[in-house]
């Protein structure tokens, strides 16, 4: 891949920076759009590009390494790994899907509202990433 992406990263502020980049890419690379063993801009790149840190870039990728999605090898450009695309198949999204119906179905049991369980994982996720 070229030192851009397509579509281009966008930062609306409304979740942290490394979070907004990680989902971001995440998505590119679940709907197809990077392939297997393509490379994606440096961090330099992306970093210059959105006017962050380089370390911020940094953190959304070593994320991605770390879900399996990308290369974890030390290089200047990380590259797709060939099973991101199909450890996101129809039957996980299937299996997510039943999962969190389930959840929801319990919290609903228990008199939580659906308000009260997103505010709830959204806090709980806040907190994770600040200890990541």
């Amino acid at each position: 891949m070229n030192a851009e992406l397509e579509p281009e990263l966008v930062l609306d502020g409304r979740e942290t920076a490394p979070y907004q980049i990680r989902d971001q890419l995440r998505t590119i690379v679940q709907e197809g759009s990077l392939h297997p063993g393509e490379e994606l801009p440096t961090v330099r790149a992306v970093a210059v590009g959105l006017g962050v840190p380089p370390g911020i870039v940094q953190e959304a990728y070593d994320d991605l390494a770390s879900e399996g999605l990308l290369d974890p090898i030390e290089r200047a450009s990380p590259r797709v790994l060939a099973h991101a695309i199909a450890d996101h198949s129809e039957e996980r999204h299937s299996a997510l899907t039943a999962l969190c119906q389930e959840f929801m179905s319990r919290m609903q049991a228990c008199g939580f509202t659906t308000l009260h369980v997103l505010r709830m994982l959204r806090s709980l996720t806040e907190r994770e990433e600040r200890h990541e």
